[in-house]
């Protein structure tokens, strides 16, 4: 008895099916007159089941503006492990929301994907899309805050891969 363990994660995405051939020789020759040395070779599949890995946002550190001017917000996009694009298969859309706590958002680009919620000129958007289309989106969002106001605003960012599990 015994366990077999892997360096790494066995990962869907990347290999939905594994060999293993294990092979076991006794160094000790058996009690036959040729004292022959016994080898035993067993070949193992894994079958690697699919889950839904969750989508991450990539956040640029502390960003600044001056009071009464926009910025433009550099440094933002989003991945999904299992949305990649595999052998035939499309990946899926994703959600994002935007929600800007004492300004607004400005999305100049948004060719490629659906404004679902909200609006650009708002404090909250909700976008609907590939990845490559709304990570084109978020590479050109920009942010003003509100009239007059100066100090500390956040940004927050929800991301939902809407279930996408690539080819599983």
């Amino acid at each position: 008895t015994g366990a077999i363990t892997t360096v790494a994660a066995l990962d869907f995405e990347k290999t939905g099916s594994y060999t293993l051939t294990a092979t076991v020789t006794d160094n000790v020759p058996d009690n036959s007159a040729d004292k022959k040395i016994t080898t035993i070779t067993a070949t193992l599949t894994i079958n690697v089941n699919n889950v839904n890995e969750a989508p991450a946002v990539v956040v640029p550190g502390t960003l600044s503006v001056d009071e009464d001017d926009t910025l433009k917000v550099a440094g933002i996009s989003v991945t999904d492990p299992d949305g990649l694009p595999q052998t035939g298969v499309e990946p899926g859309e994703l959600s994002v929301k935007l929600e800007a706590g004492k300004g607004t958002l400005a999305l100049t680009d948004t060719s490629g994907i659906s404004m679902v919620a909200g609006a650009s000129g708002t404090k909250t958007v909700t976008l609907k899309g590939k990845l490559a289309g709304l990570n084109n989106a978020l590479s050109k969002l920009g942010y003003a805050p509100e009239k007059d106001f100066n100090g500390s605003d956040t940004l927050k960012i929800d991301v939902d891969d809407l279930g996408t599990q690539g080819s599983g």
